[in-house]
């Protein structure tokens, strides 16, 4: 009894989405019937198998270890999807394939190869033949196919589509309409350059060709050594485990330059690339219509950009992980695409991580100014930017709905440029008024920090942060954070409004929160400025000495703002033992404190620290 390998049965096996098939079996029959013949797992026949399963790779599987199969005479066999349809020997999802010789053919006019160089070397091929590889350059490395012998110099050749055999050409049927890139040739071992191979599938899925309009990239390494250009309505799927390509040289890994496609699970590894990972570029124009998709997607080790988007409105970029780019992880800029005319709006962000690199220089989120070209606006979603040396965001556009993490950056976490307006960001790490800068000369930015609360509101009635806002009815946030100074008079609510050292906030009939600089106004953390007017503790070093009974010691002090006729409030940093300490506005922008002793003796208090402060109801 010889028991030989199965070499028809596919292992690994795909489902119809490209994913393993996980859990199908392999059953064997009697030729003709339904009845079981028994199968081995090596060609000593000693392990006996009624059924072989499928495991999570799509690989057969014994007792934890992947196998071949192996058969001992003439039969019948067949996949199916479930363990129950194999018990009811139906419905079959492969097969059934019947009257097949041990290890030949699954039918009298097939031909069956291991490999294509097998195919291509053999010379009892002949024009009608239909072929079937298990593998392209090994049995199962998910580069099988089934082919049609026709006359030579029918098609160009192309390595999958058309293949040159002896004397005649084979040609391509991807059965089902899958097409992988091991179908072409790649081997995704990260040294042969499998540039060619991988453009040559993907132009075979162009669907204005007749092509499937998606591509199976499965697992490896695949080099390229020149620019990917995805310039065809071709999704790309990452089928198995971790697919990688792996550029090599100076150029973009990955252009797009056509919409209304999706790329999946695809990774980008820039270790020796001089170039942007991945850019979305309309070289030809995109329709408003048009859409692209970045999902699961891996980019490492980036000299410059993760994604550089130049062109293009609804796109998504959907739960990538970005790390050790040295230049923007998120690249968005309209003014620079090859057709200016087309704009970057609605981009949607979702359930991102970046990392930046310790060496790098680039931004985390780099949404950029769309002043001299098209817009870049309305992006949202939400997204992890930390580490980055430019910073974790720089907003420079418009109408931006953002739930940000931004950490550990050392640049500032979020920065907004004089050009942003209308953005709406939610900072969901504990920020600081440090971790932003707010440069923008609009007034309509919202951004709020679990810490802070507001940092920026929009305001009513006033001119932008930084510059005066005077005779406003309503004012929130009028001049917060500013690093120029500016002007808050005579509004009638302001809040927030003073800014940083030099401001003045004067006049409002109530201002609360004028932050403390050193201008001319009366500042402090709390400011009300109107009908009801507090000046800012003023303090001063006081040793009034030894004081006798029935004596008292005067000590004048110059608080800004202070009239004749207000109140006048003092403390004094030491127990006072009883003497009486009286205070009074005694002149403009004076007051005096007096320390009197009514005690029966000499008292000396020593060196302390003196407070005052005025307060007026007019």
């Amino acid at each position: 009894m010889v028991w030989s390998l199965m070499s028809d049965v596919p292992n690994p096996l795909f489902d119809a989405s490209g994913n393993p098939a996980s859990g199908y079996v392999l059953k064997a029959f009697l030729p003709g019937t339904t009845t079981n013949t028994s199968m081995d797992i090596s060609t000593a026949g000693a392990s006996n198998q009624t059924t072989i399963t499928y495991n999570a790779e799509g690989k057969l599987e014994v007792s934890g270890n992947e196998v071949e199969p192996f058969i001992d005479r003439l039969h019948k066999w067949g996949v199916f999807q479930t363990a129950a349809h194999a018990t009811a020997n139906t419905p079959f999802y492969q097969g059934p394939y019947d009257n097949v010789p041990v290890g030949v053919t699954t039918a009298t006019t097939e031909k069956i190869f291991e490999t294509v160089a097998l195919m291509v070397a053999s010379t009892t091929l002949s024009v009608g033949d239909h072929v079937r590889t298990l593998g392209y350059l090994a049995i199962g490395d998910g580069g099988g196919n089934e082919y049609d012998v026709v006359a030579a110099a029918t098609g160009t050749v192309d390595g999958g589509q058309y293949i040159d055999l002896a004397t005649h050409q084979a040609l391509g049927l991807f059965p089902g309409g899958r097409v992988t890139d091991r179908q072409f040739g790649t081997t995704g071992d990260n040294s042969a350059d499998d540039t060619t191979e991988l453009a040559n599938s993907y132009a075979y899925c162009d669907p204005a060709v007749s092509g499937p309009g998606i591509l199976y990239v499965l697992g490896g390494n695949l080099k390229t050594t020149a620019q990917w250009t995805l310039n065809k309505r071709v999704s790309i799927k990452a089928a198995k485990g971790v697919s990688t390509i792996k550029p090599s040289g100076t150029f973009i890994g990955i252009k797009t330059t056509f919409g209304n496609i999706e790329i999946d699970g695809l990774s980008i590894d820039g270790t020796n690339l001089t170039g942007v990972l991945v850019q979305v570029d309309s070289e030809s124009g995109v329709s408003s219509s048009d859409s692209i998709a970045f999902r699961n997607m891996r980019l490492t080790e980036g000299s410059t950009h993760g994604f550089n988007v130049l062109s293009g409105d609804r796109g998504l970029i959907d739960n990538c992980n970005i790390s050790n780019v040295k230049g923007d992880a998120i690249r968005a800029d309209g003014r620079q695409g090859a057709d200016s005319s087309v704009s970057v709006n609605s981009w949607t962000l979702l359930s991102n991580k970046c990392n930046g690199h310790a060496s790098g220089t680039g931004i985390g989120l780099n949404l950029l100014d769309t002043f001299g070209g098209s817009a870049t606006d309305n992006w949202k979603g939400d997204g992890s930017f930390e580490g980055f040396v430019g910073g974790g965001c720089q907003i420079a556009s418009d109408k931006h709905r953002l739930d940000l993490y931004l950490e550990d950056n050392t640049a500032a976490d979020l920065t907004l440029t004089t050009t942003a307006a209308g953005n709406w960001i939610n900072l969901l790490a504990v920020e600081t008024v440090a971790d932003i800068v707010n440069n923008s000369a609009s007034n309509d930015n919202v951004i709020w920090s679990p810490l802070q609360g507001f940092i920026a509101m929009p305001s009513i009635g006033n001119t932008p942060p930084g510059t005066a806002i005077a005779g406003s009815d309503v004012s929130i946030a009028g001049g917060a954070n500013s690093s120029s100074a500016s002007a808050v008079t005579a509004g009638k609510l302001n809040l927030l409004g003073g800014a940083a050292a030099g401001t003045n906030c004067n006049g409002g009939d109530v201002f609360l929160k004028g932050r403390e600089g050193s201008g001319s106004g009366n500042q402090g953390s709390v400011d009300i400025n109107g009908p009801i007017k507090i000046t800012t503790t003023t303090t001063t070093t006081w040793d009034p000495g030894s004081i006798a009974d029935g004596d008292e010691e005067a000590k004048e002090i110059t608080v800004t703002g202070a009239l004749l006729g207000e109140f006048a409030l003092a403390s004094f940093s030491l127990d006072v033992q009883d003497l009486a300490l009286s205070v009074s506005v005694t002149a403009a922008d004076t007051v005096t404190a007096v320390l009197s002793n009514n005690t029966g003796g000499a008292i000396d208090l020593g060196s302390g620290t003196l407070r005052v402060k005025t307060m007026a109801i007019v």
